[in-house]
């Protein structure tokens, strides 16, 4: 794989992380849908648009990039335990999945949220009231 994809990098077909080197920089969205676990994988250095992580059920050895410039999805997460978010997310944080919010410690920066319904009077956040706008409630 190149060190440099300036667009995006569809890998969502892979099921696996054995073998995989992601390049250092993806200028656009990264498509990984297709894992159940990223244990061991080390994301690009720069992640220029979305992550697409909706297949993971699991955040065990999950170690997210510092930044990520659009979206991340990570609606197959039903747990947030152990879970270190990037400390920026230009898009939504797609977190659908949660069935508790136990653990959850969201980004200091972010743009836009989706959790399940009901999550806004449970979950003690404290740009939301601000940012109510932006929540995406499912």
């Amino acid at each position: 794989m190149p060190e440099r994809v300036d667009g995006w990098l569809d890998l969502s077909g892979l099921t696996t992380v054995e073998g995989l080197k992601l390049p250092k920089h993806v200028g656009a969205g990264l498509d990984l849908r297709g894992l159940t676990t990223a244990e061991g994988l080390e994301f690009p250095e720069h992640m220029g648009g979305w992550l697409d992580l909706e297949g993971l059920t699991t955040s065990r050895g999950l170690k997210l990039p510092k930044r990520v410039g659009g979206d991340l999805d990570l609606k197959g997460l039903t747990t947030a335990e152990g879970l270190e978010f990037p400390e920026y997310v230009g898009g939504w944080l797609d977190l659908r999945g949660l069935t508790t919010s136990r653990g959850l410690k969201l980004p200091s920066m972010w743009r836009h949220l989706s959790v399940p319904l009901g999550w806004i009077q449970r979950v003690s956040m404290g740009r939301i009231n601000s940012l109510s706008h932006f929540v995406r409630v499912l």
